[in-house]
């Protein structure tokens, strides 16, 4: 009994001892560390909550300056797409020479490279946060390139180019659809002009069927095929634009007075025996097709 109550008296002594140590050693600058804690014991960690950035709010323009904005683009992308397009329209029922054609051609890309060079530059400034109108720079090179197209053109054609330009302002009516007869007259009419068209494009090599032609006279034939395929093209496309704006039109006669002088020109450039040739091939292209 006296040694159990030893020990039981001795345990507050030792932990009063270790206590004035430990604070003696504070007084001095030294820390005496903790026992670690048990090891079936575990501290739980709470991970420090991420920091995003804060995200600056969105502002949305006025709805009246969204709107302005918008009907501005518009106006200038209609604008734009009618001076790339227009120069077609303006020329629609032109018979245009190899001269002036030449002339149209150089007007038209002159002012193309122009447009888009501005287009260009309104993309840029856009990007760049800085938008601004090219209406009125636009409306310039409209009004411009017109001038020089109808200038290239007689006066009987600038009569004609006047009253294109006067119908470009016109609403377009509204389509109406066409009864069974006119639309199988209207197909039949488009087969006869795509093979008249074919025709006269291929006409020459059919025509020339079995005749060996000299250097200079195939120099000569070259430049005639050359003359009238521009010719073609010239009037395949007025002919497109028609019908594109809703006036379609026939170029039937047109296409077949093309071949008939392509075909008096090549003739001309040969030699006698050789048109005999010449004039069996016309006889062969120009007979009807014999029945199954």
């Amino acid at each position: 009994m006296r040694l159990q109550y030893t020990r039981n008296a001795a345990i507050p002594a030792i932990l009063g001892v270790i206590l004035c140590a430990q604070a003696a050693h504070a007084q001095h600058g030294k820390i005496v560390p903790s026992p670690p804690p048990a090891p079936h014991l575990k501290v739980a960690h709470a991970a420090a909550p991420k920091q995003e950035k804060p995200v600056p709010p969105v502002t949305k323009p006025g709805e009246a300056a969204r709107k302005a904005a918008q009907a501005t683009d518009k106006v200038e992308d209609k604008l734009e797409h009618s001076v790339r397009s227009e120069p077609n329209r303006l020329l629609a029922g032109i018979t245009l020479t190899a001269s002036e054609r030449t002339q149209i051609e150089a007007i038209e890309k002159k002012y193309a490279d122009q447009l888009k060079l501005l287009v260009k530059q309104d993309q840029a400034a856009d990007k760049a946060g800085t938008p601004t109108s090219d209406i009125t720079q636009v409306t310039a090179l409209r009004d411009a390139e017109r001038a020089e197209l109808r200038a290239a053109l007689t006066s009987t054609q600038q009569a004609q180019f006047d009253t294109n330009v006067a119908d470009l302002g016109k609403p377009v009516p509204p389509a109406t659809k066409p009864d069974k007869a006119a639309r199988k007259a209207a197909e039949a009419a488009d087969r006869a002009e795509d093979k008249l068209e074919r025709l006269v494009r291929t006409q020459p090599a059919q025509l020339l069927r079995g005749i060996t032609l000299t250097t200079s006279e195939r120099t000569q034939i070259q430049a005639i095929e050359k003359k009238y395929d521009d010719q073609l093209r010239v009037l395949v496309k007025q002919a497109q634009a028609a019908d594109k704006g809703g006036t379609p039109t026939s170029d039937i006669t047109q296409a077949t007075a093309l071949r008939d002088a392509e075909r008096a020109e090549l003739r001309a450039v040969l030699t006698s025996s050789q048109q005999a040739q010449f004039d069996a091939n016309v006889a062969r292209v120009d007979a009807p097709p014999k029945k199954p």
